[in-house]
């Protein structure tokens, strides 16, 4: 059996949609269950998303991919003081063409189980979760652009992160 929960960036407590807090209901998971296979699938609604480009072609700010942190805690990190992570995955751009003059092309950026590998993660004793999207190209927190990438927004679209949680049984000991 697996538990899945749907979190809703318009559902926040606190904060922006690319770094918020949200309440879950972790409280469902068994009690007897100490470790879970994270998976996760992640979806905004459109925005624009582009790149920006400086007068001598360099590139000033890229919206091509991401990666989404969290504030469970994983299994691997909590064995290794030297390198704790709470990186839940990745995501990307994707690039969807419309006949708009102007801006012909609107984007949207997803992730799905098959681009992320299962974290492993400790039970969590939380019942608030903290989600932060930043942006590979610069490390800061991920943001729309407008529809020339000349100007950067405060926030990033809405978006859904569906996080499913399967219980991994530690195996009992042969008598």
């Amino acid at each position: 059996m697996s538990y899945t929960f749907v979190i809703k960036s318009q559902d926040k407590i606190s904060g922006t949609n690319n770094s918020g807090t949200y309440a879950v209901n972790f409280r469902i998971l068994p009690d007897d269950v100490q470790f879970y296979n994270a998976t996760f699938n992640f979806y905004s609604s459109v925005g624009f998303y582009k790149d920006t480009i400086s007068g001598g072609n360099d590139i000033t700010y890229t919206t091509g991919n991401g990666y989404i942190t969290t504030n469970l805690v994983f299994a691997r990190s909590m064995s290794s003081n030297n390198s704790p992570t709470n990186n839940l995955g990745t995501i990307r751009r994707q690039l969807d063409s419309i006949a708009l003059a102007g801006h012909p092309t609107l984007t949207y950026l997803y992730s799905d189980c098959a681009t992320n590998c299962p974290k492993i993660i400790l039970k969590p004793q939380i019942e608030t979760l903290n989600i932060s999207i930043y942006n590979s190209f610069n490390n800061s927190l991920f943001v729309d652009t407008n529809y020339n990438g000349s100007s950067f927004l405060l926030d990033m679209t809405n978006w859904i992160l569906t996080l499913t949680l399967e219980p991994i049984k530690e195996p009992v000991p042969s008598t």
